[in-house]
């Protein structure tokens, strides 16, 4: 049986966690062929936020997935995780940084839930996304700021997230 989000995250008692309901469905989805395995996954999460999501998705995949979350609010360095959440404070379109901190680390899923800038959404998917494993899954979220001024978007503007994509 699917695992459904929606209940991990009704459940959840931690760290607040914000994230828009209709993406419960679509998690549950997009995850379902990892989760049959119940196999160990490495899952990052970029855009941490108070660090909720980072503890349902370690509830959500099987036990023992590793899961990496980063964001450049240093209150998150605050945060304390249990085992297999791994936090790590800097700009995920730093590529030196990433490069540094992440060094050979191959991820099933990278869930892009950031700055939501266009120019980082962009940068952030040229680094990281050669670090997808062989049928692995790189989401971006909240795309509907590709048409926002001030997230560097426009409608039809070329250096928007979704026209780059």
């Amino acid at each position: 049986m699917v695992q459904k989000y929606e209940k991990f995250f009704e459940n959840h008692k931690g760290y607040v966690s914000h994230k828009w309901i209709h993406y419960f469905y679509i998690y549950d989805k997009l995850f379902s062929e990892y989760l049959k395995g119940n196999k160990p996954l490495t899952i990052m999460e970029i855009g941490v936020d108070r660090g909720g999501s980072l503890e349902i998705w370690k509830k959500y995949f099987p036990e023992g997935s590793k899961i990496y979350g980063i964001d450049i609010n240093p209150k998150c360095n605050e945060l304390e995780f249990s085992e297999n959440i791994f936090f790590h404070l800097g700009n995920a379109s730093d590529r030196a940084f990433m490069e540094k901190t992440f060094g050979n680390i191959e991820f099933d899923i990278i869930l892009d839930d950031g700055s939501h800038i266009c120019s980082d959404v962009i940068e952030t998917f040229k680094i990281m996304f050669p670090r997808i494993k062989n049928g692995g899954l790189y989401i971006v979220e909240d795309l509907h700021t590709s048409y926002w001024k001030n997230y560097g978007g426009g409608y039809l503007k070329k250096e928007s997230s979704i026209e780059y994509f």
